[in-house]
């Protein structure tokens, strides 16, 4: 007799089956509480998909000291891009991971990038106040719309960077 091969579900779910886990197997890719957890709850026979539950549990935000923040904003001011080996460096002395340093370079070149839209639109609302004289309504629409449309980029944005 041959043995023949079983396919459980739609036939192409077998070519998965040596990435799947084990039930309530932790997977943790990084250092410290960064884990995720997959677990399997069974296979739906007449789908032929697996029922997965993945609890994520992020990281806590890192706090930074005072002497942290500041070195790390005199290192922004003197380059906003900073280099790896200058990135190790700092992080090595600050007692931080290069990742960490990466990200706080990273959110203040959002932060500055967030506050030039601002000033943008600071300076323009405020030079508009008052129309000059022989200035037609059009102008108006046209600075209320030009304001929506930065307020709209700047929020989604922030959504983004949220999420």
């Amino acid at each position: 007799l041959m043995a023949a091969s079983i396919t459980i579900g739609h036939p192409s779910f077998s070519a998965f089956k040596p990435y799947l886990r084990l039930a309530n197997q932790t997977i943790d890719n990084t250092t410290g509480n960064d884990a995720t957890t997959c677990v399997t709850t069974g296979l739906d026979k007449s789908m032929g998909s697996v029922n997965m539950t993945a609890t994520t549990r992020r990281r806590q935000r890192t706090t930074f000291t005072s002497v942290q923040a500041d070195t790390l904003e005199k290192e922004y001011l003197t380059d906003q891009y900073m280099p790896r080996s200058r990135r190790l460096l700092i992080a090595r002395s600050l007692g931080l991971n290069e990742s960490q340093v990466k990200t706080w370079f990273q959110n203040r070149r959002a932060k500055d990038k967030r506050n030039d839209k601002n000033a943008i639109l600071f300076r323009h609302t405020n030079s508009n106040t008052s129309s000059p004289p022989g200035s037609s309504p059009e102008v108006s629409e046209n600075n209320a719309a030009l304001i929506q449309q930065l307020c709209s980029k700047t929020l989604n944005h922030i959504q983004l960077t949220i999420r």
